[in-house]
This record gives structure tokens, sequence and C-alpha cells, in this order.
């Protein structure tokens, strides 16, 4: 158990200059979340969906709108890219670096693409969970499913080549023939972000700046790239040759 993990931990560890450096994009898309504070704690903007009619402007939705979009090109880029080096690590075929840059625009569209559908339905989630006055508790349920059965879209769309509805149905069927995978893979977010969480109520109590700025560096740089091939070697898991 956990194989994959420390797999994915001694990989971190060994693309660690080109990994942050890509990470970087995640970085900046953070940020920009960050910066739309009224949006920001616990995912906000689509909690108050029913009424952000009333609580913006068109000019506010549209910069709203466009920063998010924004935001998660940004994070796609962190995406494709920390999945590809995966890629290459595992496969150890030097002909494929090449082939890889000339479809990494094409990798980074297709999650791009995949975030945004996932966005949409979580948005539309929320708006019919508020229109019948569903307990909050369901709603974050419903979505948990959501996002759980198509955790691994991303990996599929670079591991396998595949289309985004593609990659979405084999993520799906991976995560109903390998649960053990998706339960691991949530065990250890989950104590990754409590970690994330005690170092940054510590740090809150020595540093006279925002501290939530050390977080979100923490999460870009090591918390998401590192789950990310974390995912990586799960999902290969199912292939036996993939030595986990």
């Amino acid at each position: 158990m956990f194989e994959a993990f420390i797999k994915a931990c001694g990989m971190y560890k060994e693309t660690y200059k080109v990994t942050v450096s890509f990470s970087i994009f995640a970085l900046l898309s953070l940020s920009m979340m960050l910066f739309l504070s009224s949006y920001l704690a616990a995912g906000a903007g689509m909690i108050r969906f029913s009424s952000i009619r009333l609580d913006m402007t068109l000019t506010e939705a549209v910069f709203f709108a466009a920063v998010s979009l924004a935001s998660t090109a940004l994070f796609s880029i962190t995406l494709a890219s920390v999945i590809s080096i995966t890629k290459l690590k595992e496969t150890l075929d030097q002909s494929g670096f090449a082939k890889i840059i000339n479809v990494f625009p094409d990798y980074v569209l297709r999650v791009f693409i995949f975030l945004v559908i996932m966005t949409v339905a979580t948005v539309a989630v929320a708006a019919v969970a508020s229109f019948v006055n569903a307990p909050p508790a369901l709603a974050q349920f419903v979505l948990l499913v959501l996002w759980a059965l198509f955790l691994f879209s991303p990996q599929v769309i670079v591991l396998e080549d595949y289309p985004v509805l593609r990659a979405m149905a084999d993520s799906k069927e991976f995560v109903a023939k390998h649960p053990g995978a998706l339960l691991e893979y949530l065990l250890i977010g989950f104590v990754l972000l409590i970690l994330v969480l005690v170092i940054e109520t510590v740090l809150g109590q020595f540093l006279f700046f925002e501290h939530n700025i050390v977080s979100v560096l923490i999460v870009s740089l090591v918390v998401l790239p590192l789950t990310q091939m974390y995912a990586s070697e799960l999902y290969l898991t199912r292939y036996p040759l993939a030595g986990i």
C-alpha cells in the first residue's frame, strides 16, 4: 500500500527543478483566485449562485468570468506539464520527448476543456441544489461523487492521449474497477491538506504578513504537482508492467 505515493515522491525529488518551474503557472492561477477574496472561501462564487444577479454587476460578472478562465488556463498548463513529466519518466522513451512537445498545447487545451466542463457541472449542481432547497451536505456529497468519478481524467488525457469525453469515460471506468486507488488518493490528499493547514496555523502565530500566501506557495509548488504525479502512478497500476 502507498507504493505509488512513494514512487511519486521519488519522481518529484528527481524532477524538482523542472516540476517547480511548470508549477509557477499554478501559483499564478491560485494567486489570481486568492485576490478574488469575496469568492475564494469555500467556493463562494458557486455557493451564492442563486444570488449572483443581485450581488454582482454585469462588469463584475464579466471580470470574474475572465479571471476564472485565465486562472483555469494557467492551472491546465501545470497539470498537463506535470503529467507529461510522469509520462516521460515512466516510458523512458527519449524519442517520445519531441512528440510530447508537439502535442503539449493540445494536452493543455483538452485539460482546460475538461476543467471548464467540470466547473459548469459544479455550478449546475449548486444551482439546482439552491433551487430545490436541498441540504448543503447533500449538494456537497453529489459534488464529491461527481469530481471523484472524473478525478483521473487529466491523467487519461495525457497518458493515453485520449480526447476529453473519452478520457472522462475512461476515468469513470478506472474508478469503478479500482476504488481502492481513489480512496488511497483521497486519504493522502486529505493528510497533505491537513499538514498545509497546520503549517499555516503555526506560521500565523509568527508572521506579520498574510500567511495564506505561504499556503498558496506550498500547495502550488509541492502539493499539487506531487498529487498529480501520485494520481498518474495510481492510474498506471492498471497496467501490470508499471512495476507498482
